[in-house]
């Protein structure tokens, strides 16, 4: 099995749909891995509490299709 680790700054400025798009990207560039395994809060963009209300999704939403 190969496994993936990608570290990313998450920027707390950046937009939910930005950051899924950005991180979509790093995850496919892991050509070959069997799992990559992201940093716990990159959906909700780190520490930026006053937005976890508004980027909130269901669990089949964006974030898991």
């Amino acid at each position: 099995m190969r496994v993936a680790l990608v570290q990313f700054d998450v920027r707390d400025d950046e937009s939910a749909p930005g950051r899924r798009l950005r991180i979509t990207d790093l995850a496919r560039a892991q050509q070959g891995a069997d799992l990559v395994v992201l940093p716990e809060l990159w959906t909700s963009g780190g520490f930026a509490y006053s937005r976890w209300a508004a980027d909130a999704e269901p669990v089949d939403g964006p974030t898991a299709a």
